[in-house]
């Protein structure tokens, strides 16, 4: 995970993705090595899975545009799902840093 606090860093999705009954649904690749993705093709797959978010997930997933901060995103969790989100910078944290490393989004200043 980047450095710094955490709360002051800015989410940017890095991946393609839409809304499908109001919760995301988020394109990832299979495989990232240019021979497994060539594999794919000759086989007749798709190069990337869809990976469906549960409606808090998606709800995160929406604000990662660069443009609102962690500590932003916490507050419109806790002002939509109230004590369902609870507690709510350690669920985000950790949400935050599983499409961090899954390559989902990007960490910026």
């Amino acid at each position: 995970m980047s450095s710094g606090n955490l709360l002051s860093l800015k989410p940017l999705r890095k991946r393609d993705w839409f809304l499908d009954g109001g919760q995301a649904i988020v394109s990832m690749p299979r495989l990232r090595s240019r021979v497994g993705k060539g594999l794919l093709r000759l086989i007749g797959k798709d190069e990337n899975y869809r990976v469906k978010l549960d409606p808090i997930s998606s709800s995160v997933w929406e604000q990662c545009g660069g443009n609102m901060s962690v500590g932003d995103i916490a507050e419109v969790l806790k002002n939509r799902f109230g004590d369902e989100i609870e507690p709510a910078y350690e669920r985000l944290g950790k949400l935050i840093e599983i499409m961090e490393r899954n390559r989902m989004i990007e960490l910026r200043e």
